[in-house]
């Protein structure tokens, strides 16, 4: 049975946690959650998030039990840490040859 990935960040303060925190929970598949998917989070106790519409992610508040129990599931791709996210758009353009422009939407 597969177990989901616990990022980094999240397994440094897992041990420690008191409080639910945020987390990104990414099932396996290429759309929105499904039904099941959408009850697994509830039978883990997740009352607060939400969900792309495109995308086998969820955005919710968890505990550590929550999140013990999500990642036991063999639904449950990966599990990280909802932290800021920083975009190196200048630099990345510039490995891949795009030019970077500037725009105003009016």
């Amino acid at each position: 049975m597969r177990q989901a990935v616990i990022g980094p960040e999240l397994e440094g303060v897992l041990n420690t946690m008191t409080e639910p925190i945020e987390v990104i929970v990414t099932f396996y598949g290429d759309d929105g959650l499904n039904a099941q998917e959408i009850q697994l989070l509830n039978t883990a106790g997740i009352t607060t998030g939400f969900t792309f519409q495109s995308l086998p992610m969820a955005g919710v508040l968890a505990s550590k039990a929550s999140i013990e129990s999500l990642s036991a599931s063999a639904q449950v791709r990966s599990i990280y840490l909802n932290k800021k996210l920083t975009y190196m758009v200048r630099r990345s353009s510039k490995i891949v040859s795009a030019i970077f422009k500037p725009f105003v939407v009016s």
